[in-house]
């Protein structure tokens, strides 16, 4: 079941406080996918959220982390929208991430950079 949170709007935030927040620009913004993990955050926290679909300007995933607000929980659903994002890791960068925690990552496998 679907949780009714208020997110934050990323690109706001970052004018009001551009050391403290970042927000992609509208690119980055419009190559979010499924499998993706995204930043967002409510009037209390910041967690990551990893991408499910993409319909309609709606971006749906599932919570990634605990939180201290308990609000929220580790594999709720929600749906924001893009000005919500406030980072992205592609699906591409968290595996190679991950095979470097695990000690398996090598040249080939690196991911590619991104703009």
């Amino acid at each position: 079941m679907e949780k009714e949170i208020k997110f934050e709007n990323a690109r706001e935030l970052k004018e009001q406080h551009p050391a403290t927040f970042y927000a992609p620009d509208k690119k980055e913004l419009d190559r979010i996918a499924p499998g993706d993990f995204v930043r967002v955050c409510t009037d209390d926290e910041r967690f990551w959220v990893e991408v499910v679909a993409v319909e309609n300007g709606i971006i749906t995933g599932r919570v990634d982390n605990d939180l201290i607000t308990r609000r929220l929980k580790y594999n709720d659903i929600i749906s924001f929208r893009p000005d919500n994002v406030f980072n992205i890791s592609p699906a591409i960068e968290r595996k190679h991430s991950n095979q470097v925690l695990q000690g398996k990552a090598n040249k080939k496998n690196k991911p590619p950079h991104r703009l």
